[in-house]
């Protein structure tokens, strides 16, 4: 059986704690890993109370963003490789090896084809940042109006 009692604001004071078990030690500190825990209750406590939540974290997790951009890579190269390739190479020739034509063809068919891709994610990292200033400023607007 543990009392803690309420310190300033209603936070709970770490500092003591009383025990009804153990009369020769009335008062002794909190170990830090039971502060934490009273602190990480409480903030919990508040939250639900006020409908506030905790923060999520500012990216994804670097598993899933490196598992993702590979899938992205290979869904681009996947692309390009049979964009190309229906495009410069020729079906009349059996043969193994492409045509001094076709490898210029395939050539320039790739360069284009990342060209266009790097060109397409200029513009989206660009609508991104706008979007991201955009949440900021109406966040912004929100902690002000609250502030009043």
């Amino acid at each position: 059986f543990a009392t803690r009692s309420a310190g300033r604001n209603g936070i709970i004071c770490a500092e003591q704690r009383q025990t009804a078990s153990s009369s020769e030690q009335e008062k002794r500190p909190l170990h830090r890993t039971q502060v934490i825990l009273s602190l990480t209750r409480y903030i919990l406590i508040m939250n639900a109370l006020f409908g506030t939540e905790e923060k999520q974290p500012a990216g994804p997790e670097p598993l899933f963003a490196a598992t993702t951009e590979m899938e992205m890579y290979t869904d681009l190269f996947n692309k390009m490789a049979s964009s190309c390739f229906q495009k410069c190479a020729s079906k009349k020739h059996k043969d193994s090896d492409l045509a001094l034509g076709e490898m210029s063809c395939t050539d320039r068919c790739v360069a284009k084809y990342l060209e266009a891709q790097e060109k397409i994610g200029v513009i989206i990292q660009k609508a991104n940042e706008a979007q991201a200033a955009q949440q900021q400023n109406l966040a912004d607007m929100q902690n002000s109006l609250a502030g009043r």
